[in-house]
Formats: structure tokens, C-alpha cells, sequence
């Protein structure tokens, strides 16, 4: 068996998932329940910031420190292509 050596073996193998169960599947076996609502935790913030809430409004909303907001908001300005593409594709209903 091949090693995955790098991120990039890692995205090569996780781009062979063919569809949503397939993801869901790999994503439940690598992934710790915590670990999952941690990333869903960041693409709701990532919507509400893109949406113009405030940092503190937020928090309130979703009951999350200012760190992970602010580390979510770095993402965005420095590129946040990818936040952006999963929102446009999945629209706002993340929040």
C-alpha cells in the first residue's frame, strides 16, 4: 500500500469520494463528532461574517470565543477561496 506522504496525497485521495454518502463516510471515519461541529462552527461563522455581523454579535449567536472569529476573518482576507466557494454552492443556509 502507497503512503500518503503530503497534503496533496491527502486531497488526491479525498478527491476520489464520489458523492455525498462517500464524503460523509470518510469524513465520520476521520473525523471525531467534536471535530465535525468544530468545522460546521467555522462555516457559520464564515457565513455571518461574510453576511457583516459583527464579531460580537456573533459570538452571541453562536455561542464561540473572539479567537475563532478572528482566526475564521484571517482566512477570509488573506483569501478565503475556498470559504467562499463552499458558501456560494451551499448558498447561506449554513448559518
Amino acid at each position: 500500500m502507497e503512503k500518503i506522504k503530503n497534503s496533496e496525497g491527502f486531497l488526491d485521495v479525498a478527491g476520489t469520494l464520489k458523492n455525498k454518502e462517500e464524503v460523509r463516510a470518510f469524513l465520520r471515519d476521520i473525523m471525531t463528532p467534536e471535530e465535525m461541529m468544530m468545522y460546521q462552527r467555522r462555516l457559520q461563522v464564515a457565513t455571518l461574517l461574510e453576511a457583516g455581523w459583527t464579531y460580537e454579535a456573533i459570538h452571541k449567536e453562536l455561542h464561540v470565543g473572539m479567537g475563532k472569529i478572528s482566526s475564521v476573518k484571517k482566512a477570509l482576507d488573506s483569501s478565503g477561496e475556498g470559504y467562499r466557494v463552499v458558501l456560494k454552492r451551499v448558498g447561506r443556509a449554513i448559518a
